[in-house]
Formats: C-alpha cells, sequence, structure tokens
C-alpha cells in the first residue's frame, strides 16, 4: 500500500489547482498574493491604581451594666486601700505604744 507522500509525489500542481479552484483560472491568473494591509495597534491605556481601603476600627459599644460594673469595682478597690492604710497605720501606733512603755 502506498504512502501518502508517494501518492501525491507524481502530481501536477495545475492540476490539483484546477480541482480545487473550480476551474485554475482565478488561481493562475492570481499570481503572488499581495501583502496585507498592516493593523494599527491601539495604544493601551494606562490603568489607574486602586485606592487602598482605609480600615476604620470599630468601637465597641459598651453597655451600662458594664460602666456601672466598672464603677462599683473601683469604689471596692478604694475601699480595700483605705482599710489596708488603716491597718498598717493601726499597727504601727501599736509599735510605737509598746517602744514607749
Amino acid at each position: 500500500m502506498p504512502t501518502i507522500h508517494e501518492e501525491f509525489k507524481d502530481l501536477e500542481p495545475v492540476k490539483v489547482l484546477n480541482k480545487r479552484t473550480g476551474g485554475g483560472t482565478l488561481a493562475e491568473s492570481s499570481g503572488a498574493i499581495p501583502p496585507q494591509p498592516k493593523m494599527k495597534m491601539k495604544k493601551k491605556k494606562k490603568k489607574k491604581k486602586k485606592k487602598k481601603k482605609k480600615k476604620n476600627i470599630r468601637k465597641m459599644k459598651v453597655s451600662d451594666y458594664v460602666i456601672q460594673e466598672d464603677t462599683e469595682i473601683e469604689v471596692a478597690i478604694d475601699l480595700v486601700t483605705r482599710m489596708e492604710r488603716n491597718k498598717k497605720i493601726a499597727i504601727v501606733e501599736a509599735l510605737d505604744n509598746c517602744k514607749r512603755n
């Protein structure tokens, strides 16, 4: 069985053109292909830089109960510190009294 190359090796180009172009008159008379006109290239537009979004810090809403608890804690701390001072003063006074006697 002959290969494709061997089958078309002995063919004449004019006969092939006649079959493909319907008579070959246009193909033979056209000769060289005229050069195609150059296409105008559009200039690429520069892309605008996207602005970075600013991150907003969300403030937490503090409920009234939290504020009330905070004030109660501060009052308790003040009370404890006053009691500690009074204890220290009482101890110092007691030691002074012992030294005098």
